[in-house]
This record gives C-alpha cells, sequence and structure tokens, in this order.
C-alpha cells in the first residue's frame, strides 16, 4: 500500500490551529504503523474510493482516507481558552475509540467545544452504546451546530420532529 500526501493537504494542515496538526500527525504517524486490513477496519478512518479517479501510470484505483467530517472541524485555540463549562460527560464513558486523534484530558469532556465534536463523532462513528452515554438530549442540543454526513443529519431531524409530533 502505498499512501501519498498531497501537497494542498500538507499547506492546509500547516495552516490550521494545532488541534489540527497535532491529529494530522497521530493519522500519518498511524497510517505508517497499520497494514491494509487494519486500515479498512479502523474506527477512526474512512476509506473511501474516488471514484473516476485512477493513477495515471499504473490505472490504480486511487482512494482517500479521512477523518469523519466533526474531525475535520477541528476546536480551535480561541474557542477552547473562551469554553464554557457544563455538565460533561464521565470519564469512563468517553469512547476513547472515538478521539484517537486528538490529545484530549479529562478536563475537556466538560467543555461545550468537546461535547459539541464528542457528539458528532457518536453520530458518525459511534455505537449504541455510545449513543446512550451521550443521551438524546445531548443530540437534539447540538444537532443543528454539527458538520455530520447529510443523511444522519436528516435522520435525526425526522426522528426528533416525529417525536415531539
Amino acid at each position: 500500500m502505498r499512501i501519498e500526501v498531497r501537497p494542498a493537504f500538507d499547506e492546509a494542515v500547516l495552516a490550521s490551529e494545532r488541534p489540527v496538526r497535532v491529529a494530522a500527525a497521530k493519522t500519518l504517524r498511524l497510517l505508517q504503523e497499520i497494514d491494509y486490513l487494519q486500515l479498512l477496519s479502523h474506527p477512526g478512518l474512512n476509506f473511501e474510493k474516488l471514484h473516476g479517479y485512477v493513477e495515471p501510470e499504473t490505472g490504480e484505483q486511487i482512494y482517500s482516507i479521512c477523518s469523519p467530517c466533526t474531525a475535520r472541524q477541528g476546536i480551535s485555540q480561541e474557542a477552547r481558552m473562551n469554553q464554557i463549562t457544563v455538565r460533561g460527560i464521565a470519564p469512563e464513558k468517553v469512547n476513547r475509540s472515538l478521539i484517537w486523534d486528538y490529545d484530549f484530558t479529562e478536563a475537556d469532556y466538560d467543555t461545550e467545544a468537546f461535547l459539541r465534536f464528542y457528539v458528532g463523532r457518536v453520530l458518525t462513528a459511534g455505537s449504541d452504546d455510545d449513543l446512550r452515554a451521550i443521551g438524546l438530549a445531548r443530540v437534539r442540543r447540538y444537532l443543528p451546530d454539527l458538520d455530520i454526513p447529510r443523511e444522519k443529519r436528516e435522520f435525526w431531524e425526522w426522528y426528533f420532529a416525529r417525536k415531539a409530533g
């Protein structure tokens, strides 16, 4: 398996704030350590075929590796510095495999920025247990602000509209 980092990605990461740079570095280190089958089953990475894109010299299919949408949002340093503390998630209920690419501390679990980020991760890559741990009230609260796939957003909007009606 050959992994190529495109210059535009490199430039975007270097221009990003520290949490995004750290996440990108962790992802690249991880990619050097795992094999193809581990890549396909990793909970924090999406491996997607780029339809219509082939390697010009070999004709082989080109794929994209990315973190779920919420990882690409990043959490700005300013937001972390001006965070609003709310009732957070108990550390034992946070699924660390959903946040493997960020360096959060248990103190972060009580912040508004972390909760918004984590709810998005649960909705895009979490399990039923993760959803139970955050609760539907948090999903309803943060849903308008989340950068999640359209079909997931539409499902939850439908769910809450149906529950209210």
